[in-house]
């Protein structure tokens, strides 16, 4: 049995800190898995560092953290992509390739089925996406294309003019 979406928040002024903190962590979520005949998969465990503006920080280097971390720049978290500067830019550009499918699909359809059945696949493969995680990533620099996008389909469905 595994555990998923297990997850452990650290903070620190201090660098040299935080990874003992990490370390520390680390081994008593290990011990307290197999304790309860879990096992921890460390190929798929990440660390990710946040800090605003990461790549041009002081604060990017992470030589001070021990090796047994995977460190990354992003993960995902129930279906929710977050970057180590919560830019929330991965999460949009996923969310856009998922509309983008969602309106071909929608394109498609329009054609051979009804505005009835055009809106439950609407709400099925676009509004559940656009919904889901919004208070996150709802005020980013980016949030643009999916709104755009979500306009389009809405658009198709109603069989409206794009310059109307």
């Amino acid at each position: 049995m595994y555990m998923d979406d297990t997850n452990a928040t650290l903070s620190n002024p201090n660098k040299y800190v935080l990874n003992d903190l990490l370390c520390q962590d680390f081994a008593l979520m290990k011990s307290w898995f197999e304790a309860n005949g879990l096992l921890l998969n460390t190929s798929k465990t990440q660390t990710v560092i946040f800090h605003p503006n990461y790549s041009n920080s002081s604060k990017s280097d992470i030589s001070f953290l021990d090796n047994v971390f995977n460190i990354s720049q992003s993960t995902t978290f129930l279906g929710v992509h977050i970057d180590a500067s919560l830019t929330w830019k991965e999460h949009i550009h996923a969310l856009s390739n998922k509309l983008s499918k969602a309106y071909y699909l929608i394109s498609f359809l329009s054609w051979v089925v009804d505005t009835e059945t055009l809106l439950t696949v609407y709400y099925a493969y676009v509004y559940s996406h656009l919904s889901y995680g919004v208070v996150f990533w709802g005020d980013s620099v980016d949030v643009n294309k999916p709104f755009i996008l979500q306009k389009k389909i809405v658009r198709k469905i109603s069989h409206t003019k794009f310059d109307a």
